[in-house]
């Protein structure tokens, strides 16, 4: 007796999956997974060896080895990228070995061809221009150059950044150049990011980056609005990415453009090489790149020149015996054409008052009595703009030269005195008083007015002024006539202009050493003097 017995055969199976069934073909590599399946539990204490195959754009290993005790292991799986423009592909992974099912996982290879942009530099000047730049487009189906590509362009930013709307790349090449233009503004708005696109239908858009620096005009800081330097420091901020500045200045006071200009100043500040006068002036500055593009002129700035002269002679609380009016010399002040010279005693009494001094050095015929004084200079330029007075020199005269016969005399003490303010300030600022005149009691004539015809420096025009107070008694009183006096000259000689206020006639000297002067000791033509000035 026969029976027919069916056999099943189950035979293990080996399995592939991946968690990337879909991938790029730029990607490169993506992991895969082998499995085996329904083993006895004696199949696990043997490895096992399993034979790979892939299908198109795909690359494996040969083989994979399952070691002993596990029922899986991952590989990586090659992806080729063909470097053609030819859309997505299918493809496969599979697994064998005997006497094991086979097993096949499907894979999907999307088409992967791209258009990339480079540059060669990473950043540049706002006033680079318009080859600022050298980009690159590049096209990676380089296995398929047969037909030329027309690539699209465009700037994350046009103000800062431009560039062609498109570039071809021609057939048979794989990429193209073209210039990037920097766009050059006045504005000071700090480095820029700019992104540049090309795109392309069917390719991957490309991008790249560069940074656009700002190239503002340069904010000058100095010099002062007003210096003491005939030579100021002219400085400002540091300009990212220049080669050298261009320094330019005016004189404002004489009209003169350009008065000094400089192209090559290699750093943020300048001094110029030649000494300033005195007057207005203004400059500029611009940078200029290393590629020798010039950067918009910065804002103007304008200084004075105030540089005063510097009192050389007498030195310092010197004492000068004898009376004689020191020698006053002082530095040289560059394109000045006069000096005035203003000296005073120490009560803010003005001595001396010297304009239209055409050198650098004055010596004065005025007897000094003793007593401090102190001096002070300016310079004048050709404009008529005057210097700040100079630091003043203080000298003390130690005793008095005066005729035996009016000084042994004398009887120093307070006496009434017609002092005329012409309203001006002395170089410290105090009240500046000129003693022009004394007089006693006795040439008032009435206590309401006593009119004197006088002219001033600031006015030139004549005023009457109030009778002073009577006198005190004086023990002895000394007539002191103006011809008996040394340097009387000046107050006898009709030559002498009205503007030169210079107090050494025979009356300030009186009034400095604090003499009476009477008129009832002079004759008829010195008292009409007496109202000159």
């Amino acid at each position: 007796m026969t029976a027919d017995v069916a056999v099943l055969d189950y035979e293990p199976v080996l399995a592939v999956s991946t968690m990337t069934p879909t991938v790029a073909e730029n990607a490169g590599t993506f992991v895969a997974k082998i499995s085996r399946q329904g083993i006895e539990a004696a199949d696990l204490l043997n490895s096992l060896i399993v034979n790979l195959t892939a299908g198109p754009g795909l690359t494996v290993p040969a083989t994979l080895t399952i070691p002993s005790g596990l029922t899986e292991m991952t590989f990586s799986v090659g992806i080729i990228d063909n470097k053609l423009l030819d859309g997505d592909r299918s493809s496969s992974i599979t697994a064998s070995k005997n006497f094991y099912a086979s097993g096949t996982q499907a894979i999907a290879i999307t088409d992967y061809e791209s258009v990339t942009v480079t540059l060669n530099k990473s950043s540049f000047l706002e006033n680079a221009g318009s080859k600022a730049a050298i980009a690159t487009v590049h096209r990676s189906d380089t296995d398929n150059l047969g037909q030329s590509l027309l690539v699209a362009l465009e700037s994350s930013d046009a103000t800062e950044l431009r560039v062609p709307a498109s570039v071809t790349i021609p057939a048979g090449q794989e990429s193209v150049t073209f210039f990037v233009e920097a766009v050059d503004d006045s504005e000071i708005d700090g480095a820029k990011n700019v992104t540049i696109t090309a795109s392309s239908v069917a390719y991957v858009t490309g991008t790249a980056a560069v940074v656009v620096l700002d190239y503002g005009p340069p904010v000058l800081t100095g010099p002062n609005a007003t210096t003491t330097s005939s030579r100021p420091t002219i400085s400002w901020n540091a300009i990212a990415g220049t080669l050298r500045y261009d320094v330019w200045i005016d004189n404002l006071s004489t009209g003169v453009s350009q008065l000094l200009r400089n192209i090559n100043v290699p750093t943020n500040s300048w001094v110029p090489p030649e000494n300033l006068g005195i007057g207005r002036y203004r400059v500029w500055v611009r940078a200029i790149d290393q590629l020798e593009q010039p950067g918009f002129w910065s804002a103007a700035r304008d200084f004075y020149i105030n540089t005063s002269p510097t009192i050389t002679s007498p030195k310092q609380d010197l004492p000068l015996v004898g009376g004689k009016f020191p020698t006053i010399v002082w530095s040289a002040v560059p394109d000045a054409t006069k000096y005035e010279l203003w000296v005073d005693n120490i009560t803010n009494v003005r001595v001396l008052y010297k304009t239209y001094l055409t050198d650098t050095t004055y010596t004065s015929p005025t007897v000094l009595p003793k007593g401090s004084y102190r001096v002070w200079v300016r310079a004048v330029s050709t404009m008529g703009e005057m210097t700040a007075w100079s630091v003043p020199v203080d000298f003390v005269i130690t005793s008095l030269e005066f005729p035996e016969d009016s000084t042994s005399q004398v009887q120093l003490g307070s006496l009434a005195s017609l002092i005329e303010n012409d309203g001006q300030l002395t170089p410290d600022g105090s009240s500046a008083e000129r003693p022009d005149f004394m007089v006693s009691a006795a040439d008032v004539q009435t206590a309401d007015q006593f009119a004197v015809a006088m002219r001033t420096p600031a006015d030139d025009v004549a005023i009457s002024v109030k009778a002073p107070e009577s006198a005190q008694k004086f023990t002895v009183e000394h007539d002191t006539v103006m011809s008996e006096l040394p340097l009387a000259g000046w107050w006898a000689d009709d030559s002498v202009p009205s503007h030169d206020t210079e107090i050494h006639s025979a009356a300030a000297l009186a009034a400095s050493a604090r003499f009476m002067v009477r008129r009832s000791s002079r004759g008829s033509a010195d008292r009409r003097k007496r109202n000159r000035i």
